[in-house]
C-alpha cells in the first residue's frame, strides 16, 4: 500500500480565534473533502506566546514557539521527518517575530523540504527590510500563493518576483443550503426589516464607527437593522481591553440607534455565521485600513450574495471593477449613507448586486481552492497520474425543490424553479428513470416514492389518443405550439425508457405498471416511424431492459430491425478516418453506440458489438485529451470535413452522462476495464477535471450546473443538466458497489 505524502501546514490554527487559523482549517477541510486519498494534511500550530496551552485536533502534530529558537527547532523536526515532503507556510506580517516577521527566515532557509508560501497581505509601497523578507521567503520556495490579481501584480513590478512563481487562487467561501431570508428574518426577530451587517473579530481598523455615523443619516431607519457580528479581537482585548466595543456603544447611544443597532459579541460558529449573512440585505465593509490586501470576511459575504457597500481596499478593487458592489470613500459617512439609501429605495440594484456576487464569489468556493491546491501539490511532488477525487455524496434536495405536483420544472435561476418555461416530457421522463434508478439502489428509502406517480401522470398527459408524444407544456399544464415546429422522437425514447423502469421495478405498484404499460402500448405501433440515431438507441436500451427482467416480452424482432437502422447509417457515413453514423457530432453522441451495446447483450450479433465499439472508440479519441475529458460543445460541432475543431467551451453535464452510461455496457459487455477507468475519468468533469478546474455541480443543493462557458461555470441547475448529473453519480455508485462486491468474492 503506497503511503500518502505528508503535507505540513505551518500557521495560528483553531481554537485559538483568528480570521488566518480559521483559514487555514477551512483550506485543509475542503482538501481532506475532495482528495483525501491523496494527502496527508498536519498542521504545526503557532502560539503566539510561550505560555499559551491550547488543545488542538489530532491533525496538529507541532506546536510552535514564536521566537527564532522556536523556528530553528521546527525546521530541525521537519528535516528529520522523512513522511513530510512539502510545507505550506502561511504568512501575515504579525504572526511571526522580528522585524516584519524576518525571523521566519531562520525556519526556510535551514528547510531541506519544498515549501510554498501563501501570502496574505502584499503591501504596495515596502519598506526596504520588508520587501528584502518578502523576496527571500519566496525566492527559496517552490510558489507563492495570493489572493488577488492586484497582489500579483504587486510582487511582479514592486518586489521584482517572477511571474512563473506566483499563483492567484482567492479566498474560499462555504456553500449552504439556500434558506429564503425571510425565514432566516423571523427567527432573529427581524421580520419585514432591512437587514445590515459587518463581521469579524472587532478592532479599531474595522471601522464600524464609520457605520454608524451613517446609519444616523439613513431616511428610512425604522425599517432597518445594523447587526455587528463579533466578539473583541483577543490580542486587541489583551491590551486596551473592550474599549473599543465601549466606545462603538457609546456612539449608538450618541446617535439614537438602540433600536437599530445589535451587538453579537461572540465568535459565532459558521452555521450562524451564515445565517446571519445569508438574511443582510445589505453587507457593509467600513475598513480604514487602504493597504489591506484581502479579506476573508468580504469573500464571505458576496458568497452570501449580498449587496456589499465596501471602502476600495485591493481586493475590493477587483469586486468592484466587476460590477459586483458599490464602494464609498474611506471615512465618508456621508458618503456611505448616501448608498445605504441607494439601497434601500432600489430593490432592483440590490438584487443585481446579488446576482453578479454570487457569480463573482463562485471560483471561491472551498470545493474549487481544494482543488487548485491539489493540483499544485501534485505538479510539486510529482505526483504520476491523475488525482483521486472523493466521489460526492448523493444530494436529492433539488431533484425535489425542482419538482410540483405537476411535473418537474425544465429551468431554474440559480437553484429557484424558473415557472415561465414549464415542463418537458423529456426532463420527467428523465426524472422518472432517474428515480428509479436511486430506488433500485436505496429500497429502503420510500421518502421519495410518491414522485414516481407524478412523473408517471406527466409522461401519461404528454400521449395523445394515437399514441404519439407532446414534448413542451407550460406553467398552467397545457401544451405550448412548440411541439408543432420540433421533432419529439427522443423525448418519446425517454419516454419509453422511463416506462421501462417503471415495468421491471420490484417497488412500483401494481397499479403503475399497468399505467406504463398502457402507454407503452399505445406507442409501440409507432416505432416504425422512428429515424433519429439517438432515440433509437434509447428504444433499443428500454426494449433490451424489459427483456432481461421479464422473459414474457419478446422485444427481439424489433431490437434486430432498430440495430439494422443504425449499421445502415453507418456503413453509409463511416470511412476509414470517421467512425460515425452521421457527418458531424453533435449532443448525446454515446446514445448510439450504447444502443448497439444493447442490443449485442439480446442478440450477440458480432457486427453490432463491432460498430458499437468502432463509434465508442471515435468518441473516445474525440472527447479525451490528456487525462482530461471535453466534451463535445452544443455550440460548434465536429465534422466529417474537419475534424480537428473543438471548442473547449459550450460543455454540458448531458453529454458526460450520455458517456458515462454508454462506457457503462461497453465495460459490461467487453469487460475491457479501461472502460471503467475512462468511465471514472469522465465523472470527475463535474468534481473539477475539467477546463476550468472548478465543480459544475452544487454540493448544497445536489443540483448540476448547466455547463461550462468562457465566464465560468453557468450556475443555473436546470432539470437536464441536475438528472445527468444524478445519474452518473448512480451509475459511479453503483459500479463502486459491484466492484467491492468482486474484490471481497475473491479474497
Amino acid at each position: 500500500m503506497t503511503t500518502k505524502p505528508k503535507v505540513l501546514f505551518i500557521n495560528s490554527y483553531p481554537p485559538r480565534e483568528c480570521g488566518i487559523a480559521t483559514f487555514t482549517q477551512d483550506t485543509i477541510n475542503a482538501i481532506n473533502k475532495s482528495f483525501k486519498s491523496n494527502f496527508d494534511l498536519v498542521v504545526a500550530a503557532l502560539n503566539e506566546h510561550a505560555e499559551v496551552d491550547r488543545t488542538y485536533p489530532p491533525e496538529v502534530i507541532f506546536e510552535v514557539e514564536k521566537s527564532i529558537d522556536g523556528y530553528i527547532t521546527l525546521s530541525e523536526k521537519i528535516n528529520a521527518d522523512d513522511s513530510i515532503r512539502l510545507v505550506v507556510l502561511e504568512h501575515e506580517f504579525g504572526l511571526y517575530s522580528g522585524e516584519f516577521g524576518k525571523d521566519i527566515l531562520e525556519l526556510t532557509s535551514r528547510l531541506t523540504k519544498p515549501y510554498i508560501l501563501v501570502l496574505h497581505t502584499v503591501l504596495p509601497e515596502p519598506e526596504v527590510q520588508m520587501q528584502s523578507v518578502v523576496f527571500n521567503l519566496i525566492n527559496n520556495s517552490e510558489l507563492a500563493i495570493v489572493m488577488t490579481a492586484h497582489s500579483r501584480r504587486l510582487l511582479i513590478k514592486t518586489y521584482q518576483i517572477p511571474e512563473h512563481k506566483i499563483k492567484t487562487i482567492p479566498h474560499g467561501f462555504h456553500l449552504r443550503p439556500s434558506v429564503p431570508p425571510e425565514v432566516l428574518k423571523a427567527k432573529y426577530n427581524c421580520k419585514n426589516k432591512i437587514v445590515l451587517s459587518t463581521f469579524g473579530l472587532l478592532s479599531r481598523n474595522k471601522g464600524i464607527e464609520l457605520a454608524l455615523d451613517a446609519l444616523k443619516q439613513v431616511t428610512r431607519r425604522d425599517f432597518t437593522i445594523y447587526f455587528v457580528l463579533g466578539k473583541t479581537h483577543p490580542e486587541v482585548k489583551k491590551h486596551e481591553g473592550e474599549s473599543y466595543r465601549e466606545f462603538l456603544e457609546q456612539k449608538v447611544r450618541e446617535n439614537g440607534l438602540e433600536d437599530n443597532v445589535r451587538f453579537i459579541n461572540r465568535f459565532l460558529e459558521l452555521d450562524e455565521l451564515l445565517e446571519y449573512l445569508e438574511m443582510t440585505d445589505i453587507y457593509l465593509f467600513t475598513s480604514k485600513n487602504p493597504l489591506q490586501a484581502i479579506s476573508g470576511t468580504l469573500t464571505y459575504a458576496l458568497g452570501a450574495r449580498c449587496a456589499v457597500l465596501t471602502t476600495p481596499i485591493s481586493h475590493a478593487k477587483e469586486i468592484l471593477d466587476q460590477n459586483a458592489a458599490l464602494s464609498f470613500d474611506f471615512g465618508d459617512s456621508q458618503d456611505l449613507a448616501l448608498k445605504i439609501n441607494k439601497l434601500i429605495d432600489d430593490e432592483a440594484l440590490r438584487k443585481e448586486l446579488s446576482i453578479r456576487a454570487h457569480i463573482l464569489s463562485r471560483k471561491g468556493l472551498w470545493e474549487n481552492i481544494a482543488i487548485a491546491y491539489a493540483e499544485i501539490f501534485r505538479g510539486i511532488l510529482k505526483i504520476d497520474g491523475r488525482l483521486i477525487y472523493t466521489k460526492p455524496k448523493l444530494n436529492l434536495d433539488h431533484f425535489i425543490n425542482i419538482t410540483d405536483e405537476i411535473g418537474m420544472y425544465q429551468f431554474t435561476d440559480f437553484e429557484y424553479p424558473n415557472k415561465d418555461y414549464g415542463y418537458t416530457l423529456d426532463d420527467n421522463a428523465r426524472a422518472l428513470y432517474v428515480l428509479l434508478k436511486y430506488r433500485a439502489m436505496y429500497p429502503e428509502d420510500a421518502s421519495i416514492a410518491h414522485l414516481e406517480a407524478i412523473y408517471l401522470n406527466f409522461i401519461k398527459s404528454c400521449q395523445l389518443k394515437d399514441g404519439i408524444f407532446l414534448n413542451y407544456v407550460d406553467e398552467f399544464g397545457k401544451f405550448t405550439d412548440q411541439n408543432y415546429y420540433v421533432n419529439t422522437d427522443e423525448a418519446a425514447s425517454r419516454a419509453v425508457l422511463g416506462l421501462s423502469e417503471v415495468i421491471n421495478s420490484n417497488l412500483s405498484s401494481q397499479e403503475s405498471k399497468a399505467i406504463a404499460k398502457a402507454i407503452l402500448n399505445t406507442y409501440i405501433p409507432l416505432i416504425p416511424q422512428v429515424k433519429s440515431p439517438r432515440a433509437v438507441g434509447k428504444l433499443i436500451k428500454a426494449f433490451s431492459g424489459l427483456m432481461l427482467a421479464n422473459s414474457t416480452y419478446d422485444f427481439k424482432s424489433r431490437i434486430i430491425t432498430l440495430a439494422d437502422h443504425l449499421c445502415a447509417l453507418y456503413d453509409n457515413t463511416a470511412s476509414e478516418l470517421w467512425h460515425w453514423f452521421e457527418s458531424n457530432l453533435s449532443y448525446s453522441n454515446s446514445d448510439i453506440p450504447e444502443g448497439l451495446f444493447y442490443a449485442f447483450e439480446i442478440t450477440k450479433n458480432e457486427k453490432y458489438k463491432t460498430i458499437a465499439v468502432q463509434s465508442l472508440e471515435f468518441l473516445i479519441a474525440n472527447m479525451y485529451h490528456e487525462g482530461m475529458i471535453n466534451p463535445i460543445s452544443n455550440r460548434s460541432q465536429i465534422t466529417k470535413e474537419s475534424t480537428n475543431h473543438i471548442d473547449q467551451f459550450g460543455q454540458q453535464p448531458v453529454e458526460i452522462a450520455s458517456l458515462i452510461e454508454c462506457l457503462e455496457i461497453a465495460y459490461k459487455v467487453t469487460n475491457d476495464y479501461r472502460y471503467y477507468d475512462l468511465l471514472i475519468c469522465a465523472f470527475t468533469w463535474f468534481m473539477g477535471n475539467n477546463v476550468l478546474s472548478q465543480i459544475v455541480y452544487n454540493p448544497a443543493t445536489g443540483g448540476g450546473h448547466d455547463g461550462i462557458e468562457e465566464h465560468g461555470v453557468n450556475l443555473n441547475q436546470g432539470a437536464e443538466s441536475t438528472l445527468s448529473y444524478l445519474v452518473s453519480l448512480l451509475t459511479v455508485e453503483k459500479l463502486l458497489k459491484q466492484k467491492q462486491l468482486e474484490e471481497q468474492v475473491n479474497n
